[in-house]
């Protein structure tokens, strides 16, 4: 290929590049947010099972397991909370609890979130 046809190759494919840029860039700003959704009341529940499974006893719970479960609860709180701000920043999505969902589909992320979440 001659180097004047090479210029004019490379000067189209800029051109083309400066004109078509500003239109992808405006319409992929326009697009709505992706909508995920997150089982948060599963989480809970599973956690709640884990912590009663560790302090079933046939005699009342004491303080030091009483105290030890609520920290406990506190680090799983942290953990979630850490782990539901991730995913927003990972996907860039609006996260919605799944209880909150009435219709549609939308896909889950509990699973995701779940495993950032074990200790």
């Amino acid at each position: 290929m001659r180097k004047e046809h090479r210029f004019i190759v490379l000067a189209s494919v800029l051109m083309s590049w400066l004109t078509f840029a500003p239109l992808g860039y405006a319409l992929y700003r326009h697009w709505p947010p992706r909508i995920v959704t997150v089982d948060l009341h599963t989480l809970v529940e599973e956690h709640q099972q884990r912590i009663r499974a560790a302090i079933r006893t046939d005699h009342a719970v004491t303080e030091a397991q009483r105290a030890t479960a609520e920290q406990h609860t506190a680090d799983f709180a942290q953990r979630l909370s850490s782990a539901i701000e991730a995913l927003g920043q990972t996907c860039h999505c609006v996260i919605l609890n799944k209880a909150a969902l009435l219709a549609g589909t939308v896909p889950d992320q509990t699973d995701w979130v779940r495993e950032r979440i074990q200790p």
